[in-house]
């Protein structure tokens, strides 16, 4: 497959194997796997903001010979072949299918039901001709003896009025999801096929009412035009980076800010799957805004988190409401709020941006949050963590939980002190020294328990360190680099790099050598999630560590990394997003193929 990214008067392209993924800022998204038994997230499907949940629509749309090359121009998808030219473009009013040289057919295959229902009992589609219109009716009952009052939702397709219907169940076998260990074999419903002219457009539009889907595919019609300047205007940067990956990775992310109810606006954590708002990712990710100069969505983003304050002082780990645990959430929104503040005060725009009394209310929030983590969970000057409560959360079948004292937890923990100084110096507060001193024996207990001169434990419990070497040493420099010197920093990344690097240029999630490391991606068994997959965000990260203690010590691996995260950006999994993990053996676009902190993390590391 040939793949291509245009950008102004950039392009860059290379040979892969990718699928698209396009979105609105209602949240829908639109995906078109690399073949048309890729996946049971592909396909178009909408957001239900009230249900915070995803109702799925289309399957596949394809013509009779699959398109092998595929051109991203940031606001809408091209796909080209032997049978054709297609072209697709998700407004915020619905999908728009433009279609030119087309040979033969374009069939459309449907599956109404929520993102993650497989009842497949009472599944009735109705597919007819209302004027201008192909309207397809989806009733769903409760079970097959179809009785009762169904659940009603409509299609309706406008600019393809010469069709032939199909109605027949065709079951699929998903690629990905087997590979994955998800449900992979469903039925969908080929429904019909139209027989385009020379050049059609079609235009898409849903509801639960059938007279709303035909106005949104009416409206979609007669303002094409229009709706595709608005999506330029918003996608394509007046003065876009010379780095095309860059701006992959800025598109991206910028596709997972959103505020789809009118009530949250946040950061999604990725998709297909990880459409909720989760505080770690969201917290990762808005370093972007603050590389960009977008201060005041920042500034939004990490006030909405004062008011959520637990009774432990941790912040909740999603939106929507989650029971897993976080550790690390809220010594998230410390760093966060630190980068954003030094950053102000650097450009002497502080008073700018934040007034007095909303440096109070961040500076009383610091203090109930550090009051309650010390009374819960802070023990003899380290703070303690129980199972499964840091980013790394699972543990694959082993006994691998990462409880008590965690490197990066202390780390989060130091930068939170370090915030309370010093914005209690801001506002002339006496509680500044007090925070200054609970900084430095906490230091000092962290460096003298988990440092040796060269290593740098992952972690401290019943009197002894853990010299298992992960890549959370990174993340204890990015967010509290005071740890230690850049000589000492230099040795542990030295100590640890050997175990941990891969050719390809990434990082693997626990030492190569360690019993329960895996070379391969092994799925929803999660075995190799946090033992051996690469993360891309971790490997930014780590990336923008080394790039602050010695540029040149560690050039070859930076530029490894740089690289490893632009090809899998710009030419695999999706195109023009990043990924989640790759497996340990090979660079690969695996887990959820549109992670919001893989993006954020490399537009920082771009950005440097």
């Amino acid at each position: 497959m040939h793949i291509k990214h245009n950008l102004g008067q950039m392009s860059k392209e290379e040979e892969g194997e990718a699928g698209c993924l396009l979105t609105n800022k209602k949240g829908d998204y639109f995906l078109v796997g690399p073949n048309n038994n890729f996946s049971a997230y592909q396909g178009l499907f909408v957001f239900d903001p009230h249900k915070w949940e995803y109702f799925k629509v289309i399957d596949s749309i394809y013509l009779e010979t699959p398109g092998d090359n595929l051109t991203n121009n940031f606001f809408e998808v091209k796909r080209e072949g032997k049978s054709g030219k297609e072209a697709f473009c998700l407004t915020d009013e619905g999908l728009i299918i433009e279609l030119s040289e087309i040979k033969g057919t374009l069939t459309i295959e449907l599956d109404f039901r929520n993102i993650h229902e497989y009842d497949e009992r009472g599944r009735i589609y109705n597919i007819s001709q209302d004027e201008e219109f192909i309207i397809v009716e989806y009733c769903k009952y409760n079970d097959d003896t179809l009785q009762g009052t169904p659940e009603k939702h409509y299609l309706a397709i406008l600019g393809g009025i010469d069709f032939e219907p199909v109605n027949t169940w065709k079951q699929k076998n998903y690629e990905f999801d087997k590979k994955r260990g998800t449900k992979s074999d469903l039925f969908v419903y080929e429904a019909l096929r139209i027989k385009p002219g020379a050049y059609s457009k079609l235009s898409i539009g849903f509801s639960n009412n059938k007279t709303v889907a035909k106005v949104s595919a009416m409206k979609l019609q007669k303002n094409v035009d229009t709706l595709k300047d608005r999506l330029v205007k918003r996608y394509i940067p007046k003065i876009p980076r010379e780095n095309m990956a860059y701006n992959c990775a800025l598109h991206s992310i910028q596709s997972l800010t959103l505020n789809p109810n009118r009530q949250v606006f946040g950061i999604l954590a990725g998709r297909p799957w990880f459409y909720q708002f989760w505080s770690r990712d969201e917290l990762i990710s808005c370093i972007y805004l603050l590389k960009t100069g977008k201060f005041e969505t920042m500034k939004e983003i990490l006030m909405k988190y004062l008011d959520t304050i637990l009774p432990d002082g941790r912040i909740p780990n999603r939106h929507p409401h989650s029971e897993l645990g976080s550790a690390d959430g809220v010594g998230w929104l410390f760093k966060r709020f630190q980068d954003l503040i030094f950053a102000l005060e650097e450009n002497n725009t502080l008073s700018e941006y934040f007034t007095p009394e909303e440096l109070n209310k961040i500076s009383d929030t610091l203090d109930k949050s550090l009051g309650l983590l010390n009374e819960h969970y802070v023990n003899d000057n380290l703070i303690i963590n129980k199972p499964k409560e840091t980013w790394m959360d699972t543990t694959g079948g082993q006994d691998d939980l990462r409880e008590g004292a965690r490197i990066e937890i202390q780390a989060l923990h130091l930068c939170g002190l370090q915030l309370a100084a010093h914005i209690n110096r801001l506002l002339k507060r006496e509680k500044a020294k007090e925070y200054e001193e609970m900084e430095l024996k906490m230091h000092k207990k962290v460096k003298e328990l988990f440092f040796d001169g060269k290593r740098l434990a992952d972690g401290y419990q019943d009197g002894n360190p853990d010299w298992t070497c992960r890549p959370n040493i990174f993340i204890a420099h990015y967010v509290y680099p005071d740890l230690l010197s850049k000589r000492e920093w230099k040795h542990v990344f030295k100590w640890a790099l050997p175990k941990l690097w891969l050719e390809w240029g990434g990082l693997a999630t626990i030492e190569k050598e360690h019993y329960l490391f895996c070379w391969e991606y092994t799925g929803m068994n999660n075995r190799s999630y946090h033992r051996g997959d690469s993360w891309f965000w971790i490997n930014n990260l780590a990336a923008i560590c080394m790039k602050e203690v010695s540029p040149s010590t560690f050039k070859e691996y930076i530029d490894k990394i740089i690289d490893a995260s632009s090809k899998e950006t710009m030419f695999s999994g999706l195109i023009g997003h990043g990924a989640e993990v790759s497996s340990a053996k090979e660079l690969r676009s695996e887990g959820c193929l549109c992670q919001a902190w893989s993006s954020a993390l490399f537009v920082e590391l771009i950005g440097k």
